[in-house]
């Protein structure tokens, strides 16, 4: 049995202060170290489309250009706007250390929710392990909807975790929907809380159900309203859900993302483009999402055997200690930041996690599996990359801090027996997590910080950087591209020749590798 929620009036708002207080200090210092990175206040990739977007509100362009939303996140470029409004557009520091203050808050969330299911010794582990732990303190700053998500989801879990008042219910609806116009596939979290009331045996469990339904429609009607607006025509959320569910199965498909080089950037654009291509025609932006979901589940129902092989692997990486990432890279800023160098890992926290887990296995704690469940869902339908799978953090945490604050009562105890199963489990979970299925790639990373360098005339740091680039990856033709226009600047038109060369051919290869994925689009077709 789990230990009940202390009733000490002052351990809480210590606990909460003190959780987020570390939290955010962490964090704090950590983006105070990237401001060395030429990339701080030059982001580069899919960002690039949220800030741009952001830019257009503040200046008065309220809805999407052109129809529909076709971002991955459609509230989050009007979060941005808020920020840009109240500290200036492209305030970056600011818009870090805000998200980091809300990553900081979701950390003080998890201790309180540990605290009613195991004590205050299981609430202060959890939350000081979420305060310390890597892959939160990366994506906190990383100018991505990421701390957002990840708070409106824990508060809403927080909520059904209370007494089932309907206006309770209802309200975690409505954080339940605004986190899903965060990040659409948080939807499945909104329709999961509506079991909670039959789960958690609350009275009348069906007008509760409603209340939950009606406060995640509410959440998620300011989005499909501005898309009516724009012309979209009803568009519950966003346009981009086919052409991802594409990318996940497809003949070339892996069971991460994985996508040619030239399509990546604003990639609704650019499969839209794709699609025009083999086509031969063009598309409403309206069609092109049912164009990708159409082939990707034809493909998928045709090659059941490599599906299920996927989805296996899908599986493993769903608990790998590697952060596939790709707005920024989390194994690039390790260069930059000693306090992500130190932070512990997945695995660790997974390993802490699991022996907690079997003491959720109930009927009335199943709501603290939602954040789980949703990562876990999304991951196996659609691709790994760490944005999909760090939604199952705030599940992790209460698990971590329980079997902690557990163990440490079997030690008491002196029941050796358990002790010794739970420790199997933790080194089980650390060996499985550990398993070198992905390797890191920071070429892009240095290449593009080595281009800001070269642009501000910072010669040697940017040649250092693209030497840092051609070691993580030597077949990167962007790096010989970036290393040439170096050469020209420097004088030095024999090497720039000679990298010129190099990159042509390296850009073959990607060529072949896009003329594949576009055959590839065309026989899903047939």
């Amino acid at each position: 049995m789990l230990s009940p929620m202390s009733d000490d009036k002052i351990s809480r708002p210590r606990l909460v202060l003190g959780v987020w207080a570390v939290a955010f200090m962490v964090r704090a210092f950590h983006n105070q170290a990237l401001l060395a990175d030429p990339l701080y206040y030059n982001p580069l990739g899919g960002n690039v489309p949220y800030l741009v977007m952001a830019e257009e509100i503040v200046a008065g362009t309220l809805l999407p250009s052109g129809g529909a939303f076709t971002v991955n996140s459609p509230l989050y470029p009007y979060l941005l706007a808020i920020l840009y409004k109240a500290f200036g557009v492209g305030s970056y520091y600011a818009v870090r250390l805000c998200g980091s203050a809300v990553d900081a808050g979701t950390c003080a969330l998890v201790a309180l929710l540990t605290l009613r299911h195991a004590g205050i010794v299981a609430a202060w582990t959890a939350g000081m392990a979420l305060a310390l732990f890597g892959p939160m303190i990366f994506f906190a700053t990383e100018l991505a909807p990421v701390p957002y998500t990840l708070f409106l989801i824990t508060l809403a879990v927080l909520l059904l975790d209370g007494e089932g008042g309907r206006a309770r219910l209802g309200l975690a609806g409505v954080l339940l929907g605004l986190a899903t116009a965060m990040r659409p596939n948080v939807l499945l979290a909104g329709l999961l809380a509506l079991a909670v009331p039959w789960a958690r045996r609350f009275p009348a469990p069906g007008r509760g159900a409603v209340a939950v339904g009606l406060g995640l429609a509410l959440g998620i009607l300011p989005v499909t309203v501005a898309n009516l607006a724009a012309g979209g025509g009803f568009t519950l959320l966003t346009l981009s859900g086919g052409h991802n569910l594409y990318i996940g199965h497809n003949p070339a498909a892996r069971a991460q993302y994985s996508l040619p080089a030239d399509l990546d950037g604003d990639i609704f654009q650019t499969m839209k483009g794709l699609a025009e291509d083999v086509e031969g025609r063009p598309f409403r932006d309206d069609e092109v999402s049912g164009y990708y979901s159409r082939r990707a589940i034809a493909w998928a129902v045709r090659n059941p055997a490599r599906e299920a092989a996927l989805t296996g692997r899908r599986a493993l990486l769903l608990v790998n200690d590697f952060e596939a990432t790709t707005y920024a890279n989390y194994q690039y800023q390790i260069a930059w930041s000693p306090i992500l160098r130190w932070a512990p890992s997945f695995a660790w926290l997974l390993a802490l996690a699991l022996p907690g887990a079997l003491l959720f296995l109930d009927r009335r704690r199943l709501h603290v599996w939602i954040p789980f469940l949703v990562a876990a869902a999304s991951v196996l339908l659609f691709f790994y990359i760490a944005r999909l799978r760090v939604v199952m953090i705030p599940t992790l945490g209460v698990f971590a801090g329980a079997a902690v604050a557990r163990t440490l009562t079997l030690v008491r105890r002196r029941d050796w027996a358990a002790v010794a199963v739970a420790a199997a489990l933790a080194v089980a979970a650390l060996g499985v997590s550990k398993l070198p299925l992905l390797q890191g790639d920071t070429s892009n990373d240095w290449n593009k910080a080595g281009g800001v360098l070269r642009l501000l005339e910072r010669y040697e740091e940017a040649e250092a950087a693209l030497a840092r680039a051609g070691v993580a990856n030597p077949d990167n033709p962007n790096t010989w591209l970036n290393l040439a226009a170096l050469y020209r600047d420097t004088g030095r038109p024999g090497d720039a020749a000679a990298a010129d060369a190099r990159a042509r051919d390296l850009l073959d290869g990607q060529a072949r590798e896009s003329a594949g994925f576009r055959a590839a689009l065309e026989d899903t077709g047939g």
